[in-house]
């Protein structure tokens, strides 16, 4: 089966990183001057992967309080009579794992009573009913990360998650029917997917909020449940490697910052060694996905054949990188265990080449622009 044994590694590994994200932010909290650290069970790991937790000890300035990223971890919310939180200026007081609260304060912090929270609380949904959030407002603590190129915040439409949650659930679910163990995987270390809007920001994941993968619905033409499929692959597989390769040494020789060009002299690359290494493994991903998705026939006809132009799409660009990872590899670059996971990414292009070649390499995509096009393929690549 394509991707077995990348797979098999990688559920082999993720837990131990896991393990030490959550001891840094588990540290962190227990230093912090606050009741609620009192009242946290701390031999509960999931409590310290909470994303908001590694955004908001990464940031200097912070409006939202530790109560309310913490409140919905404790033991016995009893224990705590009440407890500060942040109102953004829509007068939202988000929640973690529980959900957001409309007040009339704005852009302040208030005290919120557990009673009137029980109340009035609007709750969150979930992915699959998995323990994943799918994120329905803007969180004030994402504002810096959701920043594009010319530094401008990119808002999070609040309904968006209404209405994309159906497709977000059925891609998921395929996931789950077509690559099990590629499942089992995401779904252990993503915690919530965020939805958003933008012409120049793509989708990606952040160890600053770590465990939350941020998908850009914006062409409407992309927003297909092959896309998703294909996204939840990607971003749920960023967060998957950065919890494989929390310790970097273990897989790289070299600074994981050394520019790429410095080896491959390629003009315009802008990526470093590591961020190529995350590329390299999250292309290996999609096409585990959407491979099995072709070899289980789960989409009808018309889906096929995207999930084959989103395959060929993501081929070109798997080879690219796998020839830039080349020159890392003659440079000595990689240590045993990186060259481990160089080498089965690989295995991965070569086995979907073989199983695919034949209906994707024919393909037109002369006419795409940085992220695929449905709208466009079509256009060049009419289904017969």
């Amino acid at each position: 089966m394509v991707g077995a044994t990348l797979l098999d590694f990688v559920a082999a590994q993720y837990a131990a990183g896991q393990r030490q994200l959550a001891e840094c932010t588990r540290q962190l909290v227990s230093m912090a001057q606050t009741p609620i650290v009192e009242l946290l069970d701390y031999s509960n790991e999931t409590v310290f992967l909470e994303p908001t937790l590694f955004t908001f000890f990464g940031r200097r300035e912070k409006k939202v309080t530790l109560e309310q990223i913490l409140y919905a971890k404790l033991p016995d919310r009893s224990s705590l009579a009440t407890f500060a939180a942040y109102a953004d200026h829509g007068g939202l007081i988000y929640l973690p794992q529980l959900g957001y609260l409309t007040t009339d304060a704005s852009d302040s912090v208030v005290t919120v009573d557990p009673d009137v929270l029980a109340r009035g609380i609007s709750g969150l949904r979930r992915v699959c009913n998995s323990r994943i959030d799918l994120c329905m407002a803007s969180d004030p603590l994402l504002r810096p990360i959701l920043q594009d190129a010319d530094e401008q915040e990119t808002r999070i439409e609040d309904d968006a998650a209404e209405h994309y949650s159906v497709g977000v659930d059925r891609a998921l679910e395929t996931i789950g029917r077509v690559a099990p163990l590629l499942f089992e995987c995401l779904l252990a270390v993503t915690r919530r997917v965020t939805l958003f809007r933008s012409e120049k920001l793509g989708s990606f994941a952040d160890i600053a909020a770590h465990g939350t993968a941020f998908l850009n619905v914006a062409p409407p033409d992309v927003t297909t449940e092959v896309f998703f499929v294909e996204d939840l692959a990607h971003q749920c597989g960023h967060i998957l490697f950065n919890a494989v390769t929390v310790n970097r040494e273990d897989y790289l020789r070299a600074s994981p910052t050394t520019p790429l060009k410095q080896l491959t002299g390629a003009d315009g690359e802008r990526r470093d060694v590591y961020t190529a290494f995350h590329g390299v493994f999250t292309e290996a991903l999609m096409c585990i996905a959407l491979t099995r998705c072709l070899e289980t026939r789960v989409f009808s006809e018309e889906k096929l054949h995207e999930v084959l132009g989103r395959l060929s799409f993501v081929m070109k660009r798997f080879e690219l990188d796998l020839l830039n990872l080349q020159h890392v590899q003659n440079e000595g670059l990689f240590t045993a265990r990186g060259l481990t996971v160089v080498h089965e990414c690989g295995s991965v292009f070569d086995e979907v080449f073989r199983c695919t070649a034949d209906r994707i390499i024919h393909f037109d995509l002369s006419n795409q622009p940085y992220t695929f096009s449905c709208e466009r393929f079509a256009a060049l690549n009419p289904r017969h």
